[in-house]
């Protein structure tokens, strides 16, 4: 699928959910290997979605996703920490 979607063109390509989540509680976990294999078969940026969090995030960053897209590690709780959380995060893997 995600060398269809690249061969018609797409930005980027999303798969998940990574991890479970609260937020889709029906979401399937195709975890990290999967996220693996697949932005190693594209060449068009891979976005990781599902149960992402500042704890987590090295580690789907270190298995090929060149971003990420996270709900509950941002709403659940004070927006303001967890929007520090990850941010401090980021900056870790960026300075690395």
């Amino acid at each position: 699928e995600a060398q269809r979607a690249e061969r018609d063109g797409a930005d980027y390509i999303a798969i998940g959910s990574i991890y479970p989540t609260a937020t889709k509680k029906d979401a399937v976990v195709v975890g990290l290997k999967m996220l693996e294999k697949v932005s190693r078969a594209v060449k068009t940026p891979v976005v990781a979605i599902g149960g992402i969090n500042s704890t987590n995030l090295k580690t789907v960053f270190r298995h090929g996703s060149s971003g990420v897209a996270v709900c509950s590690a941002i709403f659940e709780g004070s927006v303001e920490e967890n929007l520090r959380k990850m941010s401090k995060a980021i900056e870790v893997i960026r300075s690395r």
